[in-house]
């Protein structure tokens, strides 16, 4: 029995690696000065352990990204490595797009447009303070992965968080992205288009089937016109 894939936060299946886990605890446990490369390696075959474990209950079981770095947290707790622990909660993923490289009209000549996203949970702590803390994270992680200095040629930046959502659209704790990326939340899991409750109501948008973003929240106003139409 083996953990072959693991599904994505934009809910696309991929290869699973245990090296880039065992990797990412390792940067955890370099952040602290607590652990090596050894160490890291060992608490990763212990994640690895209990993802099989619960693939031989559920011989169909995939693994989400989000299930992963909670057993991550969990074991790294019960070790003796509490402080990476920490660290690695701390250490946010985040997706980057730089806009300008398919539309130039996105950033002025000779310059770059840049957007990050950081998923959070909602309700959290928001602040100038705890936003700037974390730009430099992310930036100091790109940084490492492009060998370039990027902060000194930062001419704007602007960022937008709970406290925005909350005041800009009235949203639920400031919640942007729609429900937990559970797994029984996820693709056709989502509550679907149609109301089992009320007649005639149906749902459209990010938060019903096929899911969030914007090329999905038009296909599920198109499967609503469908229905409606029939």
């Amino acid at each position: 029995m083996e953990i072959e894939y693991i599904i994505k936060r934009d809910y696309s299946t991929k290869a699973f690696h245990l090296e880039k886990i065992s990797g990412a605890i390792h940067k955890a446990m370099n952040a602290v000065g607590h652990g090596d490369e050894q160490n890291a390696q060992d608490v990763a075959l212990s994640v690895y352990q209990t993802l099989v474990g619960r693939k031989e209950n559920d011989v169909e079981y995939v693994p989400t990204i989000e299930e992963v770095q909670d057993i991550v947290e969990t074991k790294l707790m019960e070790s003796k490595f509490t402080e990476a622990a920490k660290a690695y909660i701390l250490y946010p993923l985040f997706y980057a797009n730089f806009t300008s490289k398919t539309n130039a009209k996105t950033a002025p000549i000779n310059c770059e447009n840049g957007f990050f996203l950081i998923p959070i949970a909602t309700n959290l702590e928001d602040s100038i303070e705890i936003r700037e803390k974390y730009f430099n994270i992310i930036l100091e992680k790109l940084e490492s992965y492009t060998k370039q200095k990027l902060k000194d040629s930062i001419i704007f930046k602007k960022s937008f968080c709970v406290s925005d959502f909350k005041k800009e659209y009235n949203s639920y704790g400031g919640n942007a992205y729609g429900l937990a990326n559970t797994l029984f939340q996820t693709a056709f899991l989502r509550p679907n288009i149609k109301s089992k409750l009320v007649q005639n109501l149906y749902f459209c948008g990010q938060l019903t089937v096929p899911g969030p973003g914007v090329p999905p929240a038009i296909v599920s106003g198109e499967l609503v016109a469908n229905l409606i139409n029939k």
